[in-house]
């Protein structure tokens, strides 16, 4: 519906759910000139106002591009293989590699994905379970390493 309103209005969309804030950017090119997108989320004294076209602006236009496939192949809530992987950890990937950008901007675009599309895709996710189990091993790595570490360390005094 936001689509269809008057060049130059302000809409406002009322939701807890990150997965619409990222519909919303995925698809603020297609809406009226001078059009300002609001989200609204939170209750009470946790109410926030996002400025959607502020954080498109700050992702750009090729990861923008991305995000309606970066949604169907790991974002939705119904892709469940993905839990725990993160809409930061996908666009941190996504803004270093800009072949993924393009892969998934592809993959939102057509109704039948290539096999290059498809490869591509592998890629990408394997990439992402790549920097999650680096990281997961990073942290553990560390937490055994703080039971071992002198106890002046710890407390900030010098040696």
């Amino acid at each position: 519906h936001a689509a269809t309103a008057r060049p130059g209005s302000t809409i406002i969309i009322s939701s807890p759910d990150t997965d619409v804030l990222v519909l919303c950017c995925a698809m603020a090119h297609k809406m009226p000139q001078n059009t300002t997108i609001i989200m609204k989320t939170g209750s009470g004294n946790y109410r926030r106002y996002i400025d959607v076209p502020g954080i498109v602006s700050q992702l750009g236009p090729s990861v923008c591009n991305a995000l309606l496939g970066m949604h169907a192949l790991i974002g939705c809530d119904s892709t469940s293989a993905f839990v725990a992987k993160g809409k930061k950890l996908v666009l941190t990937v996504l803004q270093q590699n800009p072949k993924f950008a393009v892969i998934l901007a592809q993959l939102a675009s057509a109704y039948d994905a290539s096999s290059e599309v498809i490869a591509d895709c592998q890629e990408f996710i394997c990439r992402l379970h790549l920097l999650l189990s680096s990281f997961l091993h990073l942290k553990v790595h560390l937490q055994s390493m703080w039971h071992v570490l002198p106890t002046n360390l710890l407390s900030g005094s010098n040696v």
